[in-house]
C-alpha cells in the first residue's frame, strides 16, 4: 500500500496544497508554527475521521473558511483509488473513488495507519479513557465491524444514564439488553487485542494486562448483575458497570508503569506500543500500514532515537516531522503551510 498524493484545502494553516510522497521514509521539516504536524493530522484524519489532537472538526477549518477538504490518492493491491473527505466543521462527508460512503465505520482499514507523537506518553501516564481509546481505533481499523457494537454501547450507555438520572427505571432493561450483547463483545475484542499486542510488543521488559469485570460474565449473568446492582447506580445516578470502565494496564519490568517508569521508559513505552500497534495491523490486514512519527526528537532521547531509526527502514511507508533537515527517501519542505521544496535524499 503507498500514499501517492495528498491534496489539502482549507485544513488547518494549509489554504491549498498538493503534495506527492516517496514510498519509503518522508520526512516533513520546517520551523515551530509551519504545518509539520498538520500534515500528519490530515494524513491520520483519512485513516480514522478523526485527529489525533482535538475531539472538534471545527478546529480543522482554516481561520475565516468555510469548510476544509482532504483528498488522497493511494495504491492499494495494484488499484489506484482516491480518498476525499470534505467538512464544513459540524460535519462530514466521505467519498471513494467518487462513492460516499454512509458511515464512518466504512472508513476504517481503507487506509489502516499509526502515529506516534508526544501526546503519546498519555497512553502510560494518562486517564483509562485514553488507553480504551487506543485499543478501540486499532479494532477499528482491523475489524470495522467493531466500530458498531462501540456505537451502539454508547448510545445504550446514554440512555439508561438518562433513565437512571430521572429514576425512569420502567424500560431500562432494554437499553441493559443492548450493553450486555455489545459490552461483551467490546470487552473480548479489547482482551484479544491485547493479548496480540503483547505478543507483538519489542521489549520484553513490557507486560500488558487488559482488565474488565464484563469478560467475568455471559449475557445472562452480565443482565442479573445489572438486576442486581440497578438501586445502588439509581443513588449515583449512573451506570458502574461495563467496558466503559474497563483500562489497560501496563507494567515496565513487572511495575505499573504510569507509577513507577522514568519519563523516558514511559516514552520508551508508549513508542513500544505503536510499534506492537503497526505489528499488528500488518499481520491482519494484510498491507503495510501507514507509520506518522510526530517530533521522534522529542518523543525519545538520542539513544533510543537511533534504536528506533534503525526499524523505520522495515516499516514501509513513514513520514516523519522535524524541525531541521535529515537524510531520508523524500524531504518535503515547508513553510508557513506552504510546499516550498521537495528533494530526493540518501536513505537512512
Amino acid at each position: 500500500m503507498k500514499l501517492e498524493s495528498l491534496h489539502l484545502c482549507n485544513f488547518r494553516n494549509f489554504k491549498e496544497a498538493l503534495i506527492t510522497f516517496d514510498s519509503g521514509i518522508n520526512g516533513i521539516v520546517g520551523t515551530n508554527g509551519q504545518g509539520k504536524t498538520n500534515l500528519l493530522e490530515a494524513i491520520y484524519h483519512l485513516v480514522t475521521g478523526r485527529s489525533f489532537r482535538t475531539h472538534r472538526l471545527s478546529d480543522l477549518v482554516a481561520f475565516e473558511t468555510e469548510g476544509f477538504y482532504l483528498e488522497a490518492t493511494f495504491l492499494k493491491n495494484g488499484i489506484e483509488q482516491t480518498l476525499k473527505i470534505t467538512s464544513d466543521g459540524t460535519a462530514r462527508k466521505i467519498f471513494l473513488n467518487a462513492t460516499p460512503l454512509t458511515t464512518l465505520s466504512s472508513l476504517f482499514g481503507l487506509l489502516p495507519g499509526v502515529i506516534l507523537s508526544p501526546e503519546d506518553e498519555k497512553l502510560i501516564n494518562g486517564g483509562p479513557q485514553t488507553r480504551r481509546r487506543f485499543l478501540d481505533l486499532q479494532i477499528a481499523q482491523s475489524t470495522p465491524l467493531y466500530l458498531d457494537h462501540l456505537n451502539r454501547y454508547i448510545r445504550a450507555l446514554r440512555q439508561r444514564n438518562h433513565l437512571l438520572r430521572h429514576k425512569e427505571l420502567a424500560s431500562i432493561e432494554i437499553w441493559e439488553s443492548e450493553l450486555a450483547r455489545s459490552g461483551l463483545i467490546i470487552a473480548q475484542e479489547r482482551q484479544k487485542a491485547t493479548q496480540e499486542l503483547q505478543n507483538q510488543t519489542l521489549s520484553s521488559h513490557i507486560t500488558l494486562r487488559y482488565r474488565s469485570q464484563a469478560l467475568e460474565y455471559d449475557e445472562t449473568a452480565y443482565l442479573a448483575h445489572f438486576d442486581k446492582i440497578r438501586e445502588k447506580e439509581a443513588k449515583v445516578a449512573t451506570t458502574l458497570f461495563g467496558p466503559h470502565r474497563d483500562d489497560l494496564t501496563i507494567f515496565f519490568e513487572e511495575k505499573e508503569a504510569r507509577y513507577f517508569a522514568s519519563q523516558g521508559e514511559q516514552r520508551s513505552c508508549s513508542a513500544a506500543l505503536r510499534l506492537a500497534e503497526w505489528t499488528r495491523l500488518k499481520e491482519l490486514t494484510g498491507e503495510l500500514p501507514l507509520m506518522c512519527i510526530d517530533d521522534l526528537g522529542i518523543s525519545l532521547d538520542k539513544q533510543r532515537k537511533e534504536h528506533f531509526l534503525e526499524k523505520l527502514g522495515s516499516l514501509g511507508q513513514v513520514f516523519v516531522t522535524s524541525p531541521k533537515e535529515f537524510s531520508c527517501d523524500h524531504q518535503i519542505i515547508l513553510q508557513a503551510g506552504q510546499l516550498v521544496d521537495a528533494a530526493l535524499e540518501s536513505n537512512f
